[in-house]
């Protein structure tokens, strides 16, 4: 009666009341894990994952394996950054039920955080095989690929999710295949700031194979890049969502995105420049004058956070975590953090400078130039990494953990990133699990 009236929390403690009286009753045995399975349902969806697992093994512990149930564990599994008992709960609901495409599919996302790519792509195989039209579901097998190696593929799943989420309407041009040609190529993009300037270290592999390029990109991004590659045309790109501005006297065009699929197809074909962004060399004398001081032998710039609107809250490094690192003798620290991070700095109580003087957010060349004034720069991955990396500056990106979370750095050796000569890669071994990155990268600049 309690449960026909929405009262989930108390028809399950009667439910318990019900068992301890009659513990071998199938009928109650059923109906506690009846109020226990709604009761699951509603804590899966008020994000309370830790309180939905103990309730489905409770669940489950009742009821005996249902495919349902065992998948919305591993569901919560997940969540909680527990892959290797969210795969065992998911491969047990994939063998309970053989047409189940998205259990299957779940059951690669498992795989995928555990590094374990070749089991991730042939359960995303099973998957499509049940379910071939879920373009979007493309983006996670890419990224399996690409910890194979198998980069050709990946790229092309990777862009078929990307052309499945395109919100811009293309110019009236032929879309470029990479063939040779004297005419002149327009490469744009929707992506944020840290992609496009990763895509700029792909221009020499361009300006090869066509006979000029021009780039529509973030208006805050025309300046510093027209500055690093002045035989390029730059211009910046309309308002979200309209559509691609036409260029006069153009041959065709590419997003540039697509770029890797082009030009990389194996690691072999990697050719990116070390220090390819050029910043401004006055702005950049005179913000390091006014870092320097006798009392500091090193500047260590420092980037706590992300506004991925996907994955930001996982990558993000409270700065009340990074102790280790704001201890090191002799170093100014400076924020390279974008938005309004003043809390974030007294909270923490750590003595970090934040320069009034440049905002990231409106002034981007102002905010490379200060990247390339300090030292060293240690970062989560958001746009700051990329900036480092494009720069050559030494940088070290720490990573959540999950080996696959980002594109960017699936495709990787050790602790080093293709894309960028100049970043080292740091990653947490467990959700949460910040202070012991923040130990490691300490012992590394002591």
């Amino acid at each position: 009666l309690r449960r026909r009236l929405g009262q989930r929390e108390a028809a399950t403690a009667a439910g318990e009341t019900a068992l301890a009286l009659a513990p071998d009753d199938p009928r109650i045995r059923n109906l506690a894990a009846l109020v226990s399975r709604d009761l699951a349902l509603d804590r899966m969806g008020a994000g309370d994952h830790a309180g939905a697992v103990a309730l489905f093994r409770r669940v489950t512990a009742l009821a005996g394996e249902r495919a349902d149930d065992l998948a919305n564990l591993g569901t919560s599994l997940q969540e909680l950054g527990r892959w290797e008992e969210a795969e065992a709960a998911l491969a047990r609901a994939a063998a309970l039920t053989p047409d189940a495409a998205d259990i299957r599919y779940n059951l690669g996302n498992a795989r995928l955080m555990l590094g374990r790519w070749a089991d991730a792509v042939d359960s995303y195989d099973a998957a499509f095989a049940r379910d071939p039209d879920r373009a979007l579901r493309r983006f996670n097998r890419g990224h399996a690929l690409l910890g194979l190696g198998r980069l050709g593929e990946a790229w092309d799943d990777l862009e078929r999710y990307w052309a499945a989420q395109r919100t811009r309407r293309p110019p009236p041009l032929p879309e470029w295949d990479g063939s040779p040609t004297a005419g002149r190529v327009l490469l744009w993009s929707e992506h944020a700031v840290g992609e496009e300037i990763l895509a700029a270290g792909m221009l020499d592999d361009v300006r090869r194979h066509c006979g000029g390029i021009v780039v529509e990109c973030d208006r805050r991004l025309v300046a510093p890049l027209q500055r690093s590659f002045p035989d390029i045309r730059m211009v910046p790109r309309a308002v979200a969502g309209a559509p691609v501005d036409r260029v006069d006297d153009l041959a065709a065009h590419l997003p540039a995105c697509r770029l890797p699929g082009l030009f990389w197809r194996s690691a072999a074909d990697f050719t990116v420049q070390d220090g390819y962004l050029r910043p401004d060399p006055a702005k950049v004398a005179e913000i390091a004058r006014r870092y320097r001081s006798e009392v500091h032998q090193r500047v260590i710039g420092v980037a706590w956070r992300s506004t991925n609107p996907g994955f930001g809250q996982q990558k993000t490094m409270p700065l009340s975590d990074w102790g280790p690192i704001l201890r090191l003798p002799g170093v100014r620290y400076v924020a390279l953090q974008h938005g309004d991070c003043t809390a974030d700095i007294a909270a923490s109580g750590a003595d970090v400078l934040l320069d009034a003087a440049i905002d990231p957010l409106r002034d981007l060349d102002g905010f490379i130039a200060q990247v390339a004034a300090v030292d060293l720069v240690v970062c989560v991955s958001n746009t700051t990494a990329h900036v480092a990396g494009a720069l050559g500056k030494p940088c070290i990106v720490m990573l959540p953990a999950g080996r696959s979370l980002l594109w960017q750095w699936t495709l990787r050796q050790g602790d080093r990133s293709p894309w960028y000569a100049s970043v080292r890669l740091v990653q947490a071994e467990r959700p949460d699990q910040w202070a012991a990155v923040a130990r490691q990268v300490a012992r590394r600049l002591g």
